[in-house]
């Protein structure tokens, strides 16, 4: 059984990228994200892939980009150099993953273009807010607007580290 989930960032607005780069920086939702995701399958287009690469800088080539996750990117582009399996397609992963009566959980990890396709397909959402705008600058967005009418919230908890900063929501999907 495959379960599919998001794992997003965004300002009140949904923006999660300026300028192609996280406009921000805190360790304790960078923890999170590593606790959610840790042990499952990860899915992330190219460009958010290379910028794992970029961020770690020390990613030996056939070396997994996130450790503890088995990484698929949706790309089209070669060069992965063995960090990451490809896909062509988000709609390849139902004929790509394991098949078998153990669960997976496969977390879409952006951009743009995963969230927009893949958003049908979760049942969970896990996002965490910045309590900011972003204003400039070429930004991206998660599609926050299909929140209300597919999810509800089933968790709200504050940061401990920056209260009032960041919040951290679990939507599940409406029945």
């Amino acid at each position: 059984m495959i379960n599919f989930s998001a794992i997003v960032a965004c300002d009140l607005a949904g923006c999660f990228s300026q300028d192609g780069k996280i406009p921000w920086h805190y360790p304790e939702d960078l923890d999170r994200f590593k606790q959610i995701t840790m042990g499952k399958i990860c899915v992330m287009g190219r460009n958010t892939f290379d910028d794992l690469k970029t961020y770690r800088g020390d990613v030996a080539e056939g070396e997994p980009i996130l450790p503890g996750r088995e990484t698929y990117v949706v790309t089209t582009r070669p060069g992965l150099n063995g960090n990451a399996h490809q896909l062509s397609s988000i709609y390849e992963l139902r004929t790509t993953l394991p098949c078998n009566d153990t669960p997976h959980e496969v977390v879409m990890c952006g951009g743009s273009s995963i969230y927009k396709h893949a958003l049908s397909l979760c049942d969970t959402i896990y996002l965490t807010c910045v309590n900011r705008t972003i204003t400039t600058g070429e930004r991206l967005y998660f599609p926050v607007y299909e929140m209300d009418r597919h999810f509800k919230v089933v968790q709200a908890l504050q940061s401990v580290t920056n209260p009032g900063e960041l919040g951290y929501f679990t939507f599940r999907r409406k029945q």
